[in-house]
């Protein structure tokens, strides 16, 4: 009885790990060509909840999913990396390693009829690491279909740290970083999508502070004693500025990066803006869309402190024209009154100095 129980647990745990799982649907990226391994690059980089377009031909979408075109948004998906498609060798004859990156889900599809192209606009997972099953028909993997559904066998999970490891050697000498998150202090901002522009977007105030945390990992560090790679960060606006007391250096195998960001104050009710980031001398870059807002609160603090500077004035004024009102006597029968005068002098005046700089 001892024995068939405890074969009992082992099986249950053997199939839980390694038994089919639902089918979901597999994007399809590979080392073909450069443009390619960008897009995977940017999957390792972005932040979770980001959305990232991946553009296919038709006649390499599998004809069942063409046809679930419609019934796709917030199905599950899976981005796998395919090492070793090198066009200057037969389809057969390519030893193709597949890599399982990210789960995904599907937020938005678009279809060109023009160009028989189908763009799918994925949100960001957790990192993946699963494996399609032995039984999948080949017809459905690359090098004859890059979108399918395939069944997959659930792995033990993997970090990010741990992908990157994995495809080190495709991306050779490759600075890798991960945009944890983006937070206002201790509160992390979670990413928009604008289903008008088709791209995610993070929503900030102007004249405000924020905070971008990375994961860096270099390869080269491994290789050079004293290695140091730069990140290079490029904003196309004035009203955004970003930094890093450490001036942007990753000179370590594994390091840590906050960077800062600051808005300036806007004209406009909102503008967007973008940011790149990139390696010095790397081959990928990765962006970042912003939409920057006038704060809605700081118009009301302004009128609040004007106002209590207003009453301040208007209250003195009223008080000085009867030259009795300053004697002695009457300031201490009426010094309630006087204290809560100068308050709000007081309150008003720091008020505007200290959030708007008014002198």
């Amino acid at each position: 009885m001892i024995y068939v129980n405890l074969w009992s647990k082992l099986s249950s745990k053997y199939k839980k790990r390694f038994m089919p799982q639902d089918q979901v649907i597999a994007f399809f990226s590979s080392d073909y060509r450069e443009l390619y391994k960008g897009d995977i690059y940017r999957v390792l980089s972005l932040p979770e909840n980001y959305v990232i377009e991946f553009r296919y031909q038709t006649r390499y979408i599998s004809d069942k999913v063409l046809n679930d075109l419609d019934k796709l948004i917030e199905k599950k998906g899976i981005i796998f990396f395919v090492s070793g498609n090198d066009p200057a060798i037969e389809k057969e004859k390519r030893k193709l390693s597949f890599y399982s990156i990210r789960e995904v889900s599907v937020v938005k599809i678009s279809r060109d009829y023009k160009l028989q192209t189908i763009n799918f606009y994925l949100k960001l997972g957790s990192f993946s690491d699963e494996r399609y099953h032995p039984d999948t028909d080949v017809n459905h993997l690359p090098t004859y279909k890059n979108v399918s559904y395939i069944t997959t066998q659930d792995m033990p999970k993997k970090d990010w740290i741990e992908k990157v490891y994995e495809l080190e050697s495709d991306f050779k000498d490759q600075l890798f970083f991960n945009i944890d998150k983006i937070r206002e202090g201790n509160k992390t901002i979670t990413p928009k999508f604008s289903d008008i522009n088709k791209s995610s977007y993070y929503k900030l105030k102007d004249e405000s502070s924020y905070q971008i945390d990375l994961s860096c990992y270099d390869p080269k560090a491994q290789k050079v004693s004293h290695s140091l790679s730069v990140i290079s960060v490029k904003s196309n606006s004035d009203f955004l500025s970003l930094h890093s007391s450490n001036g942007m250096n990753v000179d370590a195998i594994r390091k840590s990066l906050t960077i800062q960001v600051k808005t300036s104050a806007i004209e406009r009710t909102s503008t967007f803006a973008l940011t790149e980031f990139q390696e010095d001398g790397g081959n990928y870059s990765v962006f970042l869309s912003w939409k920057v807002s006038k704060s809605r609160s700081k118009p009301f603090i302004f009128g609040l402190f004007s106002l209590f500077i207003l009453i301040a004035i208007t209250a003195i004024g009223v008080i000085i024209k009867e030259p009795s009102n300053l004697s002695i006597a009457y300031i201490k029968t009426n010094y309630v009154i006087f204290l809560i005068i100068t308050a709000l002098g007081i309150i008003g005046a720091g008020g505007l100095y200290y959030f708007f700089n008014k002198k």
